[in-house]
């Protein structure tokens, strides 16, 4: 996405719903405020309704962060925009998971756990080697921040679908 359609989502946000607007970054004067993670994350799964084109989400905070906020492009910064994006990610995972788990008979709810559990190791496993990668300096600690975020991201998305196919059943 260009730094222009994200300024004009920016900016059709802040029309929006200024409320939801946080303190200009770097708390300077004459900077725009940028939305939250959980908002600029809502709007954007608001304009994709579809499972499957909410993959177009994904990073969108981050990206937004990183160019909007001062420091958002050093190494600090990104692994701050991807951190503040994935705990939203991790927040609608948990939510997902939960509708989930309601709808379905005590043999299925196990199984989810357990699926659940062997995801987070394998998550966790797969941005190990991913920030291996670059070890010895600090894309290693971006590569984590990104992969992490990522994931979690994906996995919410699977556990969407999951709780809309089961709620269709």
């Amino acid at each position: 996405m260009t730094k222009t359609v994200l300024a004009l989502l920016f900016a059709a946000g802040l029309a929006a719903a200024p409320a939801c607007a946080s303190a200009p970054a770097g708390g300077g004067q004459g900077q725009m405020p940028r939305l939250s993670a959980g908002d600029t994350l809502a709007m954007c799964l608001h304009r994709h309704d579809a499972i499957d084109a909410r993959h177009a989400c994904i990073g969108e905070y981050a990206r937004a962060c990183m160019t909007l906020s001062e420091g958002g492009e050093t190494t600090s910064g990104m692994i701050r925009c991807y951190d503040e994006e994935r705990a939203v990610w991790d927040a609608r995972l948990d939510a997902a998971y939960a509708a989930l788990q309601g709808g379905l008979p005590d043999v299925a709810v196990t199984a989810l756990r357990d699926a659940q559990r062997a995801w987070i190791v394998l998550r966790d496993a797969d941005c190990a080697f991913r920030a291996s990668l670059n070890a010895g300096g600090s894309p290693a600690d971006v590569e984590a921040a990104v992969c992490l975020m990522l994931e979690t991201a994906e996995r919410t998305l699977v556990l969407q679908r999951w709780q809309r196919e089961e709620s269709a059943n």
